[in-house]
């Protein structure tokens, strides 16, 4: 599926493909299964597809997709830790919560 999503701009078929990973996600474990489908699926292609140019279905079934997703605990620490990565390399600061703060 995430080959598919990757290599197809069409919306139809990433509509579809998105769709289909929902209903695996749906059956599975959030604790042990949806590890592994999410490692696969990475965090990559679902900006691919939440982009403007994927469409507004294939953006709505992508974030229920990444919630799926972070239902997860060890995806949701993985998210979570790439976030703060990226915090620090752009901003030089190693303190995230002045985010939160100004919020």
């Amino acid at each position: 599926m995430h080959q598919i999503i990757v290599r197809n701009t069409e919306e139809c078929v990433r509509l579809e493909a998105v769709s289909v990973m929902i209903v695996i996600l749906m059956r599975s474990n959030a604790y042990m299964e949806r590890e592994k489908f999410g490692k696969a699926i990475a965090f990559e292609s679902l900006s691919q597809l939440l982009r403007k140019d994927a469409g507004l279905r294939v953006q709505r079934h992508a974030v229920h997709l990444l919630y799926l997703l972070l239902n997860c605990p060890k995806l949701l620490v993985m998210f979570c830790s790439i976030c703060s990565l990226l915090w620090k390399r752009y901003t030089g600061r190693h303190d995230i919560y002045p985010l939160l703060v100004d919020i």
